[in-house]
């Protein structure tokens, strides 16, 4: 070893690399699947350049051929359709259709896979969402249900629906409020009409109030 380090100082850390216990490995075939850089990779895992760029080059390389959908899927990434495919496979796949920005929140998943979410939250319902993912992928793939349920998942990270980015209806309501009256061409009514409409529509003080029962036929 002492040679290979003196000979090849990059072979060295490639080497390194490849035999640590950690999740640096996956994460750095994630962002080459992603298509970031050797430059970007050696920041965000803290590893030299030329480490990098020498085990892309010995152990995963990828990067010419990423549009070579059969090849990266079944063969780099190591899909198996007869099978449920791990976390770390779906983790790579997203890395591969999504880009960089599901990079991060799958990390987050990974690191706390085994903790309960709390939905309050939105790194709670990240990790939910990515849970949801997981679970929908263990169906069989020939399955129609499975391709359905992937499509309706509100798991997108790198593109999340306007609709997921909201809390409540109400609050979606709220921040849409102008565009949804425009498109009815609201105007504010005058505050007379307002209160002649008003005293119209007063019920009298002894009428019953108004239950869901009442919707109810009965006899």
């Amino acid at each position: 070893m002492h040679r290979v380090v003196k000979e090849n100082p990059d072979l060295y850390l490639a080497l390194k690399l490849l035999q640590e216990q950690s999740n640096r490995v996956l994460e750095l075939k994630a962002r080459m699947l992603a298509g970031q850089t050797d430059q970007a990779i050696a920041r965000a895992i803290g590893f030299p350049v030329h480490g990098v760029a020498t085990f892309a080059a010995l152990y995963f390389d990828v990067r010419a051929r990423l549009k070579a959908t059969s090849w990266i899927r079944w063969v780099a990434i190591g899909v198996d359709p007869a099978q449920a495919n791990s976390p770390e496979t779906l983790f790579l796949l997203h890395a591969w259709k999504r880009g960089p920005m599901v990079i991060e929140p799958w990390l987050d998943y990974l690191g706390y896979e085994q903790e309960s979410y709390n939905l309050g939250s939105v790194i709670g319902r990240q990790r939910a969402w990515i849970a949801h993912l997981i679970d929908v992928a263990q169906l069989p793939a020939t399955s129609n249900i499975s391709k359905s349920l992937w499509k309706a998942s509100y798991f997108t990270l790198g593109n999340p629906p306007k609709a997921v980015e909201s809390t409540s209806i109400r609050d979606t309501v709220s921040r849409n409020r102008a565009t949804i009256l425009a498109e009815y061409a609201w105007k504010k009514p005058k505050m007379d009409q307002v209160a002649e409409v008003g005293r119209r529509n007063q019920a009298p003080i002894n009428a019953k109030p108004f239950t869901m029962g009442r919707l109810v036929k009965t006899g």
